[in-house]
């Protein structure tokens, strides 16, 4: 499933949009009859199957997105580019014309493996501004902002909360729930998500969820700035300008420094208080350090080149959780970039004997060299051979890839895991991820997931979402398998 976050790095200012709404989506993918019977529920003295996909069931949306990826492999082959998450389909193109033709080839598409469209909730005709996934899309400013109606529901949860006494956990996730949707279309939403998520979990236990309690002073406060008037409806560009300065930053034990791409550069120590300090939280003020040193830059990118991994998620997802010393610092580094109105970003720079985006890397262990070549990671072991033509399905290394490491410097499962039965043989062979993981032709498990019914035809025509069935023991919670007889929908089935 796509995020608001990768379909901004998408779009483009000027583009087209049309979306399409899959009807009754799960409703799409057939239960087999051996499963049936954990998905059952009653209601009073009667039992009912799924026939098929639930909504609700956990698994159902990574599922319907694994199914889904066919169609959008037939549209990519057709020239269609498509941003789906689970039912809501995104088309864009840079013109109105190609736009139009490219949602009939989906429709076409779709109807040929059997889809059902929602007309009324799909918006077929091209246009340039346009609400998907509760979130107004604006290609001519390229700006985004949320949805009026998801505005004004998020809106009455946050007063709901702001004027109560009592809340409890449960209805503090919910509201939660809702502003992590609308942090990504709010100036610095995610910083102050996180500082409200963060107070939640201080002051409310895991514990007895449904438990009314008394809303804290400091919980108040954190719920003003989504209150003010206009806040959930202020409009945020999706694509940044690039960076125009570039500053290279590390800490350690000993002290600190910086160095920019227009010459800036400064070293120091530490004081007595902040060698106490974390090394993650040190790398952070290195990155304050220069914003305060540096006044005179202002409406501009700036991005911070660190080998921290902490200190670079803080500043490319405003702050953390975990940690009330970064959150605080992510806090006051943020707050002196809006001021000037600089953006900041911050990718990952490789220690030495490291190199990242790509290309090769070199690690200690079994693994001597690794190429993220995409769609197989390919690794030589010079005590590895493939005899099987393909991924080697040993015992010993049947999950490489779940283990494999593309950090000499973790060092979390990676080449240490390779170890018994790598000896015996020699090569460099390709290795699919675990998403491109398929069962072997001819397996007798993979017979059980293949539903019924032709891929070709509407599912929903003449099959039933839910049948009733007849328990197999009188007054038992279990579920038979057997048919109900010829019913529209729903056989009746009554307990002795």
């Amino acid at each position: 499933m796509v995020s608001v976050a990768q379909v901004r790095t998408v779009l483009r200012k000027g583009d087209w949009l049309a979306s399409l709404d899959l009807k009754d989506a799960y409703w799409h993918v057939p239960i087999h009859p051996r499963f049936r019977r954990f998905l059952a529920f009653q209601v009073g003295t009667e039992t009912f199957q799924f026939t098929r996909l639930p909504f609700g069931l956990s698994l159902a949306p990574r599922v319907f997105t694994k199914l889904v990826r066919v169609v959008a492999s037939r549209l990519a082959e057709a020239g269609v580019p498509t941003l789906m998450y689970l039912d809501d389909w995104l088309l864009h193109a840079p013109s109105k014309e190609q736009v139009a033709n490219n949602v009939r080839v989906a429709r076409g598409v779709l109807e040929e493996m059997g889809f059902l469209l929602n007309i009324p909730k799909s918006s077929l005709t091209p246009t340039r501004k346009l609400c998907w996934l509760g979130i107004e899309w604006d290609s001519l400013s390229a700006t985004l902002s949320l949805a009026p109606d998801n505005a004004r529901r998020t809106l009455r949860h946050v007063r709901r909360a702001h004027f109560s006494r009592t809340f409890s956990r449960r209805q503090w996730e919910s509201l939660l729930g809702s502003l992590n949707f609308a942090a990504p279309a709010m100036p610095l939403g995610r910083l102050k998500h996180r500082r409200l998520t963060r107070e939640v979990n201080l002051h409310l236990s895991p514990t007895h969820r449904d438990l009314p309690r008394q809303v804290s002073p400091s919980l108040h406060r954190l719920l003003r700035p989504w209150l003010r008037p206009g806040a959930l409806r202020q409009r945020v560009p999706w694509v940044f300008p690039p960076p125009g300065i570039t500053v290279a930053t590390d800490a350690s034990d000993v002290g600190w420094g910086y160095q920019s791409c227009l010459g800036h550069q400064r070293c120091g120590g530490w004081k007595e208080g902040e060698r106490l300090l974390h090394i993650n939280a040190r790398e952070l003020m290195v990155a304050k350090e220069w914003l305060n040193r540096h006044p005179q830059f202002a409406r501009i990118g700036v991005r911070f080149d660190m080998d921290n991994v902490a200190a670079v998620q803080c500043l490319q997802k405003q702050g953390t959780v975990r940690s009330e010393i970064l959150l605080s610092l992510s806090e006051q580094i943020f707050a002196i970039a809006a001021k000037r109105d600089i953006h900041l970003s911050a990718p990952l720079r490789a220690r030495a004997g490291e190199r990242l985006g790509g290309r090769p890397i070199q690690v200690q262990g079994d693994v001597s060299r690794v190429a993220t070549a995409s769609p197989c990671v390919r690794v030589s072991l010079p005590s590895l051979r493939d005899t099987g033509g393909g991924p080697i399905r040993l015992p010993s290394t049947a999950l490489l890839p779940l283990f494999l490491t593309f950090s000499s410097r973790t060092e979390a499962g990676g080449p240490g895991r390779l170890h018994g039965g790598l000896e015996q043989v020699g090569s460099s062979l390709p290795l699919p991820t675990p998403s491109h993981f398929s069962p072997p032709e001819g397996d007798p498990q993979a017979a059980h997931f293949q539903g019924e019914g032709s891929p070709h035809s509407p599912p929903l025509a003449s099959t039933a979402v839910v049948r009733r069935v007849v328990p197999v023991v009188p007054a038992s919670p279990s579920v038979g398998d057997r048919r109900a007889s010829p019913a529209p929908c729903l056989h009746h089935s009554k307990r002795h």
